[in-house]
């Protein structure tokens, strides 16, 4: 039986939208197999590895290690605005996860590392790719030209982000799905 937004509201239940993160590289990307850190990224807020002194990709090759993953690309964007406006209005909450053992792998479950509600501000923003991943974007219909901030923010360096991204279909919009207040 569905409930109405109103007696959800009323009583405290709510809808859980899943977000699922990999904490390893796909089989397509060259950094195949290798861990994303992703849940750590996520988790943590601004860390430096111990080698390094200063955010400078050229002193610490695991850039990761400096910056939070403060967002997520995703596609569909249109179902991701839904669920992030439900968000918002307090009706539904985003779990995001990972697998224990590994996607499709016997015995693997999901356990979720953390729970965005109404009051973590999350928010979504519409990325269009123009021409392609060499092509130019934008961000709810502007031209941004900032690809390298939207690839540090997501936990990735340019290279890695734009492998990560090719078997997207770009002629779609992405969903920006931001963890915190911050937008573009």
């Amino acid at each position: 039986m569905k409930m109405d937004e109103k007696t959800m509201l009323a009583t405290g239940l709510r809808k859980t939208h899943v977000l699922l993160f990999s904490n390893t590289f796909p089989k397509y990307h060259p950094k195949k197999g290798e861990r994303t850190e992703f849940v750590y990224l996520i988790t943590k807020h601004r860390v430096f590895c111990g080698a390094c002194s200063a955010i400078r990709e050229d002193i610490c090759s695991f850039r990761q290690c400096h910056l939070p993953k403060i967002h997520t690309c995703r596609g569909n964007y249109e179902l991701w605005k839904q669920r992030v406006d439900e968000v918002n209005r307090g009706i539904a909450v985003i779990s995001l996860r990972t697998h224990t053992l590994g996607a499709y792998v016997k015995g693997d479950v999901q356990k979720e590392f953390l729970e965005l509600t109404k009051n973590d501000e999350v928010g979504v923003q519409k990325l269009d790719f123009l021409d392609g991943l060499d092509g130019p974007i934008l961000i709810d219909g502007k031209e941004f030209e900032g690809i390298e901030n939207i690839c540090i923010n997501d936990g990735l360096n340019y290279n890695y982000m734009i492998e990560w991204l090719k078997p997207y279909d770009l002629s779609k919009p992405l969903a920006i799905i931001h963890f915190t207040k911050f937008r573009y």
